[in-house]
C-alpha cells in the first residue's frame, strides 16, 4: 500500500519552524571552514558536525523568514499549465510579471484544434475576480511583492509568498493592504475548471449541457464537442464578464448531458478560496530564511579569510557560561594578544610551540595590533593553550611572538543544535566592504 506526507502536513511542520524562528528560539546563521577540504559522504552526521564546530569563525542572527516557491517568471511565448488539484508539486501554473504581481492561470488558452497555445499576453490586473487576455488565458490575481519582500527572499530560483493574518487596517505596506483586500474578497467553495479526464464518447454535441452534483450552487461551463467527444470545456459567464466559479462546494462532480463515455473532473478551489491562503494555493513546501553579513559587522567579526561553509545553528549558549547566546553577532574563534611578532603569520599555516606540547592553525594575524586569531581541529590535535608560550612558524623560528594573554570566543561553538550544513563549492573570501547576503531554503520534499 502506497502512502504519502500532504502539502498540509508539510505547511504545518514549516509553520512551526517559521513560528520558532520568529519566536521565543534564537537561530544564528554560521561560516565555518577556511581550508580546502574534501567533503564526507553524509554531510549531516554527528561526526561531520563536530568537525565544522572546530572550525567556526563566526555567527550572526537570522533575521528574515519567508515561505517561498519556485520563480516563475512570466515570459511570451510559453505554455502555462491551469491550476490542478490533482498534483501537488505542480509549479507552472503561476507568474511572476513584470510589476511584479503575481498571478495564478485557471485556464490555458486554446486554438481552433482545441490545443494550448504559447501565452502571449502579460497578465497585469488587480481584479479579485477571473478575468480573461486577449490570447484566451484565464487568470486570477493574488498578490504583489513589497520592496522589501523582493529584497530579501527574491532569488532567480525561488520568490516569496506569505498570507497575511493582520487586517488591512493594521498593515502600514501598500502591497500588503491590498493583498489583505484580496485575501478577505476569496471566495471559498469554487469550482476554478472542469479537466476533461479522457475526451473520447459519443452522443456529444455543443449544445450539450454540464450538469454539476456537489455542495455548492452557481457554477456553471460549456463545452465544445463533436463527433468524436468532447474537445473543450470552459467557465462560463454572466455576460457581463464575470466567469460563474460557483461557491460553497465542498465536493463536486461534473457529467456532460446528451452523450456517454467521456470523463470530466472538476478542479476545486483551497480551502477558504484560491486567494485565502497563498501559501497554500501555490503549493509552498519550502521556507527561506535570510540574513546579510555586513563586512567585519562594526568589529564585532573577523573577516579577512575565507569560508566554505555555511551552518544553521539553534540556541547556542555563551562561552564558558550556561546562559544563552543572544548576541546580535558572535565571533567564535579564540585569539593571542601578543608581543610584536618577527614576522608575518599566514591563513591557515600550522603553529607550534617552541616545545611542540601545542598546535594551532591561523585564521587571521592582526601584525598591527599585536593579536593572533587561531583555531584548532583534528589535524592540530586540541593539547591546551596557556599564556605564557612562545609561539613560531612550525617550519622554523624565524618568525615567533610571545603569547601576552589569551582572547575567548562570544560563543560555545560546541552548544546548540546545528540544524543545516552547506558545503559550499568555491571559497567566499571575506572582506570589511563586502556584505554577503545569506539565503537558506528549507524545502520538504
Amino acid at each position: 500500500m502506497a502512502s504519502a506526507v500532504t502539502n498540509n502536513l508539510r505547511k504545518t511542520l514549516l509553520d512551526n519552524f517559521k513560528s520558532s524562528v520568529d519566536g521565543a528560539d534564537t537561530y544564528y546563521v554560521g561560516f565555518a571552514k577556511a581550508e580546502d577540504f574534501t567533503p564526507a559522504a553524509d554531510i549531516s552526521s554527528r561526526a561531520e558536525q563536530f568537525k565544522v564546530r572546530n572550525v567556526l569563525q563566526s555567527v550572526k542572527v537570522l533575521s528574515n523568514s519567508s515561505f517561498v516557491v519556485p520563480t516563475v517568471t512570466w515570459t511570451s511565448g510559453t505554455v502555462y499549465e491551469a491550476y490542478d488539484d490533482v498534483n501537488s508539486s505542480q509549479s507552472n501554473f503561476y507568474v511572476l510579471n513584470s510589476s511584479n504581481q503575481v498571478f495564478v492561470c485557471i485556464e490555458q488558452g486554446k486554438d481552433s484544434l482545441h490545443q494550448a497555445v504559447n501565452s502571449i499576453v502579460e497578465p497585469t490586473s488587480t481584479s479579485v475576480t477571473t478575468f480573461r487576455t486577449s490570447d484566451g488565458y484565464k487568470w486570477r490575481y493574488l498578490y504583489q511583492m513589497s520592496a522589501s519582500a523582493l529584497e530579501n527572499f527574491k532569488t532567480s530560483s525561488f520568490m516569496p509568498v506569505k498570507t497575511l493574518v493582520d487586517s488591512a487596517s493594521a498593515l502600514s505596506i501598500p502591497e500588503e493592504i491590498q493583498q489583505r483586500l484580496v485575501q478577505d474578497a476569496s471566495v471559498d467553495g469554487e469550482i476554478l475548471s472542469v479537466v476533461i479526464d479522457n475526451a473520447t464518447g459519443t452522443g456529444y454535441t455543443s449544445s450539450s449541457t454540464i450538469s454539476i452534483t456537489g455542495g455548492g450552487d452557481s457554477a456553471s461551463f460549456i463545452l465544445t464537442a463533436d463527433s468524436d467527444g468532447i474537445q473543450r470545456v470552459e467557465v462560463d459567464s454572466d455576460g457581463s464578464g464575470v466567469y460563474l466559479h460557483g461557491t460553497g462546494y465542498t465536493h463536486a462532480a461534473t457529467i456532460a448531458t446528451d452523450g456517454t463515455g467521456a470523463v470530466l473532473r472538476p478542479v476545486l478551489s483551497p480551502l477558504g478560496g484560491l486567494a485565502a491562503d497563498p501559501v497554500v494555493s501555490l503549493k509552498s513546501r519550502s521556507l527561506m530564511l535570510q540574513v546579510d553579513v555586513q563586512g567585519n559587522e562594526l568589529n564585532t567579526l573577523v573577516s579577512e579569510n575565507d569560508f566554505r561553509q555555511v551552518v544553521l545553528i539553534k540556541n547556542p549558549k555563551k562561552y564558558n557560561s550556561d546562559s544563552d547566546f543572544l548576541g546580535n553577532t558572535g565571533n567564535c574563534l579564540h585569539y593571542f594578544e601578543t608581543s610584536p611578532a618577527t614576522g608575518d603569520f599566514l591563513e591557515d599555516e600550522i603553529i607550534t610551540t617552541n616545545t611542540g606540547s601545542a598546535t594551532a592553525k591561523v585564521f587571521y594575524h592582526d601584525r598591527p595590533a599585536n593579536r593572533l586569531y587561531y583555531y584548532q581541529d583534528q589535524e592540530t590535535g586540541f593539547d591546551q593553550i596557556s599564556n605564557g608560550s612562545n609561539w613560531n612558524n612550525v617550519i622554523g623560528a624565524a618568525r615567533s611572538f610571545q603569547v601576552l594573554s589569551l582572547g575567548l570566543p562570544d560563543m560555545n561553538v560546541y552548544s546548540g543544535e546545528i540544524l543545516y550544513l552547506n558545503n559550499i563549492s568555491s571559497s567566499i573570501t571575506r572582506e570589511e566592504t563586502q556584505t554577503e547576503d545569506i539565503r537558506i531554503v528549507i524545502e520538504l520534499g
